[in-house]
């Protein structure tokens, strides 16, 4: 699915991050963790498997949150501020690499450039526990910093992934 036919209905969720964090995996998790009306099946990926995953939240049809989850291109991210219709920006890193949270503010920059989203900062791998590089609380500061939500889960396994889709649910029906 391309930006321009986005149903306004829909609300944009982007996930950032280097390469290797798990945002593939994330967004192969999120299908399955709700309850969802109507199922993903029934509204397919938007997209390639890879990039793209539509979730449909809630038992209301009229009611129903619907999220689109979307792995951005290089062209995309470059020209990022071209995404206003984004409400949610995720940023991804691997506790078990320093590498991908020291690029954590390249991503926060790339993230300001939105219009009115909110951000949430995703420590990826917790089922890797004992290769940890990252303390919980290096995160937490860092979120604090950037004024984003702190979340930890495990893509893999899919522990933590229900709590972010409804952290990020809850942020975009409180702007409704």
């Amino acid at each position: 699915m391309e930006l321009a036919e986005l149903d306004e209905k829909y609300s944009l969720v982007v996930l950032l991050g280097e390469d290797s964090v798990g945002k593939s995996t994330l967004l192969n998790a999120v299908e399955g963790t709700h309850s969802y009306y109507p199922s993903t099946e029934e509204y397919g990926d938007a997209g390639d498997e890879s990039s793209d995953k539509v979730v449909v939240i809630g038992d209301d049809p009229k009611r129903a949150t619907k999220l689109w989850f979307k792995i951005p291109s290089e062209e995309e991210v470059d020209n990022f501020n071209l995404l206003q219709r984004i409400r949610a920006v995720v940023i991804m890193f691997d506790v078990t690499d320093r590498k991908t949270f020291d690029q954590i503010m390249k991503w926060h920059r790339v993230a300001a450039s939105t219009y009115d989203s909110h951000a949430f900062l995703v420590a990826n791998k917790l089922d890797l526990a004992e290769s940890r590089e990252i303390s919980s609380q290096s995160a937490q500061l860092i979120a604090d910093r950037y004024e984003m939500k702190y979340l930890e889960l495990s893509a893999m396994t899919k522990k933590g992934v229900a709590d972010l889709v409804a952290e990020i649910t809850a942020a975009v029906n409180r702007d409704d």
